[in-house]
């Protein structure tokens, strides 16, 4: 099946009332998921290890936006997470 066939049928199975917008979201996201397998047939992917490093990197902030507000409000000063 082409690229071009292969967005048709995905178009045709979306819903008769879907916008455009859907239509250019569901293209756009499949074009990022090709260009991700052909840069894994490449050998240019990521090791899962460094994912999950950076991943968890990303979900725990040195210091909360909570934290920042209690201490500002209390007026004391807290040393960032290591």
């Amino acid at each position: 099946m082409t690229e071009k066939e292969i967005v048709l049928e995905t178009i045709r199975a979306l819903p008769d009332n879907c916008s455009l917008a859907e239509i250019a979201e569901r293209i756009e996201f499949m074009a990022g998921v090709q260009k991700g397998l052909d840069q894994l047939d490449k050998g240019e992917g990521i090791p899962h290890d460094q994912v999950k490093k950076q991943l968890a990197s990303w979900l725990t902030p040195s210091i909360t936006a909570r934290e920042i507000f209690l201490t500002r409000e209390a007026g004391v000063s807290i040393k960032p997470r290591a």
